[in-house]
C-alpha cells in the first residue's frame, strides 16, 4: 500500500496579494478548496498514510483537515521552516513514509477525474518490479512554465529539466511536435531520497526534485511517463485559477 506525500508549504507568490491572507492550497475550486481535492483523490485510490508538508499559513491548513477523518485518510503534518525547494519538502516527509513506494501529489495540483490516478497506480502496480518510479505528465504549449520530460516510445523517460527557457533547450525535449510537462504526480521507489539527499541548491537556494530525477536516471535508475487521462487544473496564475474554475464547473456540470 502506498503513503503519499503532499507538499502544501508555498508561499503561491505569483497570486498576491490573494495569498497574503490564504494559502493557496485552500484558495476554492467550485465549492472545495484546493487541498481537498487532493485528499478526496488519495482515498478514492485507496491511499490512508498522507504526510503534509505545511509551512506558509500552516495553521489554516491544519484546521481544515485536522486528522484527515473527514476524508477518510490519516494525516500527520511536517512543518518546512524555510522555503528550500520542492527536493527538501519531500525529504521532510522521508520518516513519515511507511512502505518501499510513496506518491507525491502537489498541494496546488487538482487531476480530475479521480480515475486518472487511479490508472497511474494501476500501471504503476504492474511495473514497479522492474522501474524506480513513474511520473504523470500532460501535453502543454508553454514549456516554459514546467519540468519536462523526454522519454522513448516503451515512455521510459530519458531527461527532465526544469522550466526551460532557451529556445535550443526546449527543442531537445520536443516529441512529435508536443512537449510534456510533469503534471504534479509522481509515485517513487524510497531510493529517491538518496538522491535528494545529494542534490545541490541551485536558484533560490532551492532543491529541485527535478535535479534528483535526473541524477537518479543518468545513474541508471529507471522512470515511466504516464500520459494522464483526464484534465489537470492549474492554479498557477490568476488566469489559470479563472480557467480552472470554469473547467470544474464545466465538468461537473457533465458528470451530474
Amino acid at each position: 500500500m502506498l503513503s503519499a506525500i503532499i507538499p502544501a508549504a508555498g508561499k503561491g507568490t505569483r497570486l498576491k496579494p490573494l495569498t497574503d491572507y490564504i494559502p493557496k492550497e485552500l484558495l476554492i475550486l467550485k465549492d472545495k478548496p484546493i487541498i481537498g481535492y487532493i485528499l478526496d483523490a488519495l482515498s478514492y485510490c485507496g491511499i490512508k498514510d498522507v504526510c503534509v508538508i505545511v509551512g506558509h499559513k500552516k495553521g489554516e491548513i491544519i484546521d481544515y483537515i485536522k486528522d484527515g477523518s473527514e476524508f477518510n485518510v490519516d494525516v500527520c503534518y511536517v512543518y518546512q521552516k524555510d522555503p528550500l525547494g520542492l527536493g527538501h519538502a519531500v525529504m521532510l516527509g522521508k520518516r513519515y513514509i511507511k512502505n518501499k513506494y510513496f506518491m507525491v501529489f502537489l498541494g496546488d495540483t487538482v487531476i480530475i477525474p479521480f480515475d486518472s490516478v487511479k490508472n497511474m497506480i494501476e500501471k504503476f502496480k504492474k511495473n514497479y518490479e522492474n522501474i524506480d518510479g513513474i511520473i504523470m505528465v500532460e501535453k502543454v504549449n508553454n514549456p516554459e512554465r514546467f519540468g519536462v520530460v523526454k522519454f522513448n516510445k516503451e515512455f521510459v523517460i530519458e531527461d527532465v529539466y526544469e522550466k526551460p527557457q532557451e529556445e535550443e533547450i526546449k527543442k531537445k525535449f520536443e516529441i512529435g511536435g508536443n512537449f510534456y510537462a510533469i503534471s504534479g504526480v509522481y509515485i517513487f521507489h524510497e531510493n529517491i531520497f538518496d538522491y535528494i539527499k545529494r542534490t545541490p541548491p541551485g536558484k533560490n537556494n532551492e532543491i529541485q526534485l527535478t535535479d534528483a530525477i535526473k541524477s537518479a536516471i543518468e545513474d541508471g535508475k529507471k522512470f515511466l511517463a504516464h500520459i494522464q487521462t483526464g484534465i489537470r487544473l492549474d492554479i498557477g496564475t490568476y488566469e489559470s485559477y479563472l480557467e480552472a474554475q470554469k473547467k470544474i464547473l464545466e465538468w461537473c456540470k457533465e458528470y451530474e
